[in-house]
C-alpha cells in the first residue's frame, strides 16, 4: 500500500509539473527563462512576493531578477492564486509564510523554507482558483489524480485481488501448486460475490462466508475432491490472516464425505525404448527415465538437480520441486535407478534438467510437444507403475490393481503388512493419506 501511494505521488507532481510549465508559458511567454518550482501562491500582503511549492514542500521567495527584468517568480499552483506580474522593489521585504508568521526576508533572491505550510495538493479551495487557463488545466488534472486514486483504493479493496497479493506473497510449493493456489482463491472470491457478499475485507473471514461458501458448492453440485480442494484455500486464507479458528478443522464437520477411488483398476503405463529413442530432446528423454525408475511427478522430475538429489542410497527432493511444497525422499534399491540416477548427473552436471538460457514454462513445453510426437499420453501412469513395482517388493504379492489378493482375502497378517507397505509408498509419493494409495494400489 505505501509502494502505490508513492508511485501514485511522484505521477501527481509529475503531470502537475508539466501542466505548470504548460501554463507558464501561456501566461508568461516574454519569460526569458523556465521556472524551477511546480507550483506557487500570492502573498497575502504582497502580491509582488510568492510562496513557491517544490516537490519536497513550499518555499517562500521574494522578486528575481530575469534578463535585467525584475518580476515575481512564475508558476501555477494547486494551492492558491496565480501570482501577479509587476516589479517589485529591492531590498528587504517582510514575506509571511503560510503559516501565518511573518518573516524578514533580508536575501529576497534565495529561497527560505516555510515548514508550516499545508503541502496536501489534494485538500483544495476551489473558490480560491483564478479564471484562466492555468486553472482550468490544474482544476482537470487534480480530478484526474483524485479519480485514479479511489479506482485504485477501490481496486485494492476488491478481495479478488487481495488474494492475489496473498498468493504472489506466499510462493510456497511447486508452480503448479502456486497456480492452482490463485484459481481456487479466485474462484472463492467470485463465488462470495455471487453470494452477496461485496466489499468484503481480506481479513472479514467469518464462519458464516465458510458455510455459506460449502452450501453454495453442494447446491452446484461439485464433485467431492473439488470441494475439498477449495477448502484447502479456504483454511490458507485463514491462516494468512490469523483466523484459524473460523474454519472448523474437520471437513466431515461442514457434511463434505470422502472421495470415491476407483478401485481395483490399473492405470499403469510404461514408456517404451522405441518410444524414449523418438524423443531428440535429451533433457525430456531423461526427465521420463526419472519419473519411470523413482514414480516423479512431471514437474519434479523437470526441476530436480540430479547432482544435488543423489545422497547415495537415497533420492531427496526440494520442497520447491514437489506438489504441495513438502520436501521428500526416496529410497535407491535398485540398479535401474542407479544407472538412471547416474546419467542425469552426467548429463545436468551440478544444473537441473531444464537447459540453460530456458525457464521451467518453455521445458514444460518443450516436454508436452516431445511426449505429443513420440506417441507417449498419460506420463503420470509412470507413477502407478512404480508404486506397484514398489508394493510387490514389500509386500511380496501383486497389488490388488494388478490382479492380486483384495484386503477382504488378506489374513490378519498380511493386512498388517499390507498397510506397513502402504505407508511407505504414500510417503514416498509424496502423499499425507494413505488412502491415495487406493487409486496406484487397488483395494
Amino acid at each position: 500500500m505505501g509502494c502505490v501511494t508513492r508511485f501514485l505521488s511522484e505521477i501527481f507532481h509529475l503531470r502537475l509539473h508539466f501542466l505548470a510549465r504548460l501554463a507558464g508559458r501561456h501566461e508568461y511567454e516574454s519569460a526569458p527563462r523556465k521556472p524551477r518550482v511546480i507550483g506557487l501562491r500570492p502573498s497575502t500582503t504582497d502580491n509582488q512576493l510568492v510562496h513557491e511549492v517544490h516537490r519536497d514542500g513550499p518555499r517562500v521567495t521574494g522578486p528575481r531578477r530575469f534578463g535585467g527584468h525584475t518580476r515575481a517568480t512564475r508558476a501555477p499552483s494547486a494551492l492558491g492564486q496565480l501570482p501577479t506580474i509587476a516589479n517589485a522593489p529591492r531590498g528587504r521585504a517582510t514575506v509571511p509564510s503560510a503559516c501565518g508568521v511573518g518573516k524578514e526576508a533580508k536575501q529576497p533572491h534565495k529561497r527560505e523554507w516555510c515548514p508550516g505550510a499545508d503541502s496536501n495538493l489534494l485538500s483544495l479551495r476551489r473558490q480560491e482558483w483564478p479564471k484562466t487557463l492555468t486553472r482550468k488545466l490544474l482544476h482537470r488534472a487534480v480530478n484526474e489524480i483524485n479519480d485514479l486514486l479511489i479506482k485504485k483504493v477501490n481496486a485494492m479493496r476488491n478481495l479478488a485481488f487481495q488474494f492475489k497479493n496473498m498468493c504472489d506473497r506466499n510462493k510456497s510449493g511447486s508452480h503448479s501448486s502456486q497456480a492452482s493456489r490463485r484459481r481456487l482463491c479466485s474462484m472463492i472470491a467470485k463465488h462470495l460475490e455471487q453470494l452477496g457478499f461485496r466489499n468484503l475485507d481480506i481479513k472479514g473471514l467469518k464462519p458464516k462466508h465458510v458455510e455459506a461458501l460449502v452450501s453454495h458448492w453442494k447446491a452446484e453440485q461439485l464433485a467431492i475432491g473439488t470441494i475439498k480442494n477449495l477448502m484447502t484455500a479456504v483454511r490458507f486464507w485463514a491462516e494468512h490472516v490469523g483466523k484459524e479458528n473460523v474454519v472448523k478443522r474437520s471437513n466431515r464437520d461442514y457434511g463434505i464425505g470422502d472421495r470415491t477411488f476407483v478401485t481395483n483398476v490399473s492405470k499403469a503405463t510404461v514408456v517404451t525404448d522405441g518410444q524414449l529413442t523418438r524423443i531428440t530432446d535429451p533433457y525430456t528423454q531423461m526427465s521420463l527415465r526419472l519419473e519411470r525408475e523413482f514414480g516423479l511427478r512431471r514437474e519434479e522430475s523437470i526441476k530436480i538437480r540430479p547432482a544435488w538429489a543423489d545422497c547415495g542410497d537415497r533420492l531427496r527432493l526440494k520442497d520447491s520441486w514437489t506438489k504441495g511444497g513438502k520436501a521428500r525422499e526416496i529410497p535407491v534399491t535398485t540398479e535401474a535407478q542407479r544407472a538412471a540416477l547416474d546419467a542425469a548427473k552426467a548429463l545436468a552436471g551440478k544444473g537441473s534438467l531444464i537447459p540453460k538460457g530456458m525457464r521451467y514454462k518453455d521445458q514444460l513445453e518443450r516436454f508436452k510437444a516431445q511426449c505429443a510426437e513420440a506417441g507417449i499420453t498419460g506420463v503420470h501412469g509412470q507413477r502407478h507403475l512404480y508404486s506397484q513395482e514398489r508394493y510387490e517388493a514389500l509386500t511380496g504379492w501383486k497389488a490388488p490393481a494388478c490382479g492380486g489378493p483384495t484386503a477382504k482375502q488378506l489374513t490378519a497378517e498380511q493386512r498388517a503388512r499390507d498397510r506397513a507397505a502402504r505407508m511407505v509408498i504414500s510417503k514416498e509419493l509424496g502423499h499425507e493419506r494413505e488412502q491415495i494409495t487406493a487409486v496406484y494400489l487397488g483395494r
